[in-house]
């Protein structure tokens, strides 16, 4: 299935019940966002996910691998292999903590705070972008309803 979908043909195409489900149309909206992601970021960026989740650890240092997988709804499995691959990078740092070995903390390293830095306009510039056909308001609303939707944000 192509990837971009910036102009669809839909003019003649009947999408009958898909019009009005959610899990669709959600996945067309991914679809259109991380593509323009991969547009407006640098080549050398993390792919949409994994700068999620290098975004998530810098703002949470010390953020345990379980509560990092289960906030990002990421398999076990996966996480730990994209953990490894960011500390053999050098982006983060996993420390066991003093009362629970099994467990791991996560940081960025220096080099972590680079990447994220370097990226963090054109990260801003896609965001800026990313919400077109919408208006501000309307890319507001709809920010809002999602986040409650999925159960980050302080309303129900």
């Amino acid at each position: 299935m192509e990837t971009s979908i910036e102009k669809p043909e839909t003019e003649s195409v009947d999408y009958g019940p898909l019009e009005q489900s959610l899990g669709f149309l959600l996945r067309l909206a991914q679809i259109r966002v991380f593509s323009r992601f991969h547009v407006t970021m640098a080549e050398s960026s993390p792919s949409p996910g994994a700068f999620s989740v290098l975004l998530v650890i810098g703002c949470n240092a010390g953020i345990r691998q379980g509560v990092l997988a289960r906030a990002l709804a990421i398999k076990p499995a996966n996480i730990v292999k994209l953990l490894k691959q960011f500390e053999d990078d050098g982006l983060i740092v996993r420390t066991a903590p003093l009362e629970d070995k099994r467990a791991f903390e996560l940081s960025l390293t220096r080099k972590g705070e680079a990447l994220l830095r370097d990226h963090s306009a054109a990260f801003a510039r896609h965001e800026a972008n990313a919400h077109a056909p919408l208006t501000a308001r309307e890319k507001d609303q709809l920010v809002s309803l999602l986040a409650r939707f999925v159960g980050i944000s302080g309303e129900g």
